[in-house]
């Protein structure tokens, strides 16, 4: 046992040491001698991880930069589209205001109001009744080319949302399109966009023909009540449309898309390209198109039916045979994009028509009043289901 010296009076007294002065609970430090021993190779300097920073790759980079740019490049063409769109929207409108213009000035107000005056609102009310007959009419042909896709949706829905498109088309001019629209909604919701959209497609095509089954017959049996300009014009947009359709069904069914190329990107040739798809996949399904080609003859019908009652509550008579060639020109008028919605298009076309009968202009614009205050209700119809009913089934 080691014994501690005594201290002796020569020795001088030392204060007491604890552990923390021999070392203990201190920090050890990071720098240890090395040794160095002959002929051993040199150490491994510790690496100093406070400042190492990994290294960004060349290809990361590039990378960083073409998602950027790419962002760019489509920001600008969004807006670019944008711009064009609005550019569209505003020579439309600039349209409809000059025709509407027109009419308000050479508008024959005494005898407006002297056909408004005797109006029968009985029969009124009956036109209305016939209008919406052909928009079930039209909801039915549309529900049986559905079908044709495999798409199942309820008819009832159809028919609001048809009524919904009609308020996109005539109150919000400046959104989406009203078929756009109806196309957009049963393609997410059946989980099958291209179906629907060909179905929306074929729509417009059996309503076409099924409108020559009225027209042609007529002016064939009775050529001596229709004037040469209407006959030639008539003739003439049923000739452009069929050639219309015929060439994107031999487009889609002799040249491949890959051709296109940058062509593509245009909205034209993508819905050219969708109509000859569609005609083509309908002609393998005959019983479907026919059935369509007989609601659409139902719809325009009902529209022809409900225009001649219109004129009988204005006191108008002219035979039916009329109607069945001038309210088919009138609605090809009015669709071809040059005013806003066809308004002012179609009131200055209608009245150019009816006057041709003979028929006195007061007259006409009255005519034209009440089919636009009949599509104006079932549009104003259309926005009460999209604010209320609509939020749940449409």
């Amino acid at each position: 046992m080691t014994t501690l010296p005594n201290p002796g009076p020569d020795m001088p007294l030392r204060p007491f040491h604890s552990l923390r002065d021999f070392g203990a609970f201190q920090g050890v430090s990071q720098t240890t001698p090395q040794v160095t021993v002959p002929g051993a190779p040199e150490p491994r300097q510790p690496m100093a991880y406070a400042t190492h920073r990994p290294q960004v790759r060349q290809s990361q980079v590039a990378s960083t930069q073409t998602d950027t740019s790419k962002v760019a490049t489509d920001t600008e063409q969004l807006q670019h589209e944008q711009r064009k769109r609005w550019l569209i929207i505003g020579l439309r409108g600039s349209v409809s205001l000059v025709l509407l213009g027109y009419l308000l000035i050479t508008a024959p107000w005494t005898s407006l109001f002297t056909a408004l005056h005797s109006l029968n609102f009985g029969l009124v009310g009956i036109a209305f009744l016939l209008g919406g007959m052909s928009s079930v009419a039209y909801a039915f042909q549309w529900h049986r080319l559905l079908r044709a896709e495999h798409i199942r949706f309820d008819l009832a829905d159809l028919i609001k949302l048809h009524l919904v498109s009609l308020t996109f088309y005539h109150f919000l001019p400046t959104s989406i399109d009203g078929d756009t629209l109806k196309a957009t909604y049963v393609g997410k919701c059946a989980d099958n966009p291209t179906g629907a959209a060909s179905a929306m497609m074929l729509c417009h095509v059996t309503s076409f023909l099924g409108m020559l089954v009225i027209a042609v017959p007529m002016l064939v049996l009775h050529p001596e009540r229709f004037p040469f300009a209407i006959s030639m014009w008539f003739i003439l947009l049923a000739l452009g449309i069929g050639v219309l359709f015929s060439g994107a069904l031999l487009v889609s069914l002799m040249l491949p898309e890959i051709i296109f190329g940058k062509w593509l990107e245009y909205r034209p040739v993508r819905a050219l390209l969708l109509l000859g798809n569609a005609l083509s996949i309908s002609l393998n399904r005959p019983h479907a198109l026919l059935f369509a080609i007989s609601y659409g003859l139902l719809s325009w019908l009902c529209a022809i039916f409900s225009c001649q009652t219109c004129a009988l509550a204005l006191d108008m008579h002219i035979p039916l045979a009329f109607y069945c060639v001038a309210v088919p020109l009138v609605t090809l008028v009015s669709t071809l994009p040059i005013s806003l919605c066809g308004f002012g298009l179609r009131e200055v076309i209608l009245i150019a028509v009816f006057s041709a009968a003979p028929i006195p202009a007061g007259s006409a614009l009255a005519l034209a009043l009440l089919l636009d205050a009949q599509l104006l209700f079932f549009s104003a119809l259309g926005g009460y289901h999209y604010f209320t009913l609509g939020r749940h089934s449409v």
